[in-house]
């Protein structure tokens, strides 16, 4: 019976691995574009208190902000799966927090642009949408923010909100380290009689095994540590959605699991 070693994230295969490479060549490429997205935060700040002026200011004002939404998302994206091709690697982990951060930072910067469209009434949004075609890329995104006028909070609050997102989220993230990184499932025995450490990469390839020894084994193996740690998982959880429902002043969790699906009909 032969005891098989899991490879570690340095002898895996390149051609099995994410390709980090095509969203930027280097942590420091990634830093760097970070930085300039922080500098183009710093411009779109002037348009604050004026966004709701005129129809020019609205549509400069969507149109910058989703550019900078899609530099923050190749960035932070990079940085997140940097974190998971191995999070126990502590130079990966360090980068996300870079990025986490900056997105903290620039959310809190960027957070006066919803209560200032809110507060457009009706019929002057409709006007300004009809001065400019430039409208029509950003009709849903208009529609579904009018759709939660009543969670969206004032401008004082979605800044302090903003910035103190990654400290509200920290249960989510207690989790995700818990899970990804912490956890170990133990040794099972595979098809052949040898050990093998459980994963969560690896699980299905034992608990849908045609044996039912080993399904049963790597089934008991899988659930004991989350056994284990129920009381923590559980105030994990409350604690997340406790957070989640609240700080928007949502009553019941149904409500923004409606908005976020909404789709485009």
């Amino acid at each position: 019976m032969a005891d098989k070693q899991l490879p570690s994230r340095d002898e895996v295969a390149d051609n099995l691995k994410w390709n980090l490479a095509l969203l930027f060549d280097s942590d420091d490429q990634m830093r760097q574009a970070l930085n300039q997205t922080a500098e183009s935060v710093q411009e779109f700040t002037q348009l604050e208190g004026h966004v709701g002026e005129n129809a020019t200011n609205l549509l400069t004002a969507l149109q910058t902000s989703k550019r900078i939404d899609e530099q923050l998302e190749r960035e932070y994206v990079y940085a997140f799966m940097r974190r998971d091709s191995d999070t126990t690697d502590t130079e990966a982990v360090g980068i996300y927090g870079e990025a986490a951060n900056a997105l903290s930072k620039i959310s809190a910067q960027m957070a006066f642009l919803d209560p200032e469209i809110i507060a457009i009434d009706e019929d002057t949004l409709k006007e300004y949408q009809s001065t400019d075609h430039a409208f029509d890329e950003f009709k849903f995104e208009l529609e579904q923010l009018r759709s939660q006028r009543d969670h969206i909070l004032s401008d004082k609050e979605e800044k302090l909100l903003s910035r103190v997102n990654k400290a509200l989220d920290g249960a989510e993230e207690i989790y995700n380290t818990l899970n990804d990184a912490d956890l170990s499932f133990g040794k099972v025995h595979d098809d052949n009689g040898d050990l093998v450490e459980l994963t969560h990469g690896n699980r299905s390839q034992f608990t849908e095994s045609q044996h039912r020894e080993v399904r049963k084994e790597a089934t008991l193996a899988y659930e004991k540590p989350y056994y284990d740690l129920r009381n923590t998982f559980a105030q994990t959880f409350n604690s997340l959605w406790d957070l989640k429902i609240h700080r928007r002043r949502f009553d019941i969790m149904i409500v923004p699991v409606k908005l976020h699906f909404q789709v485009i009909t």
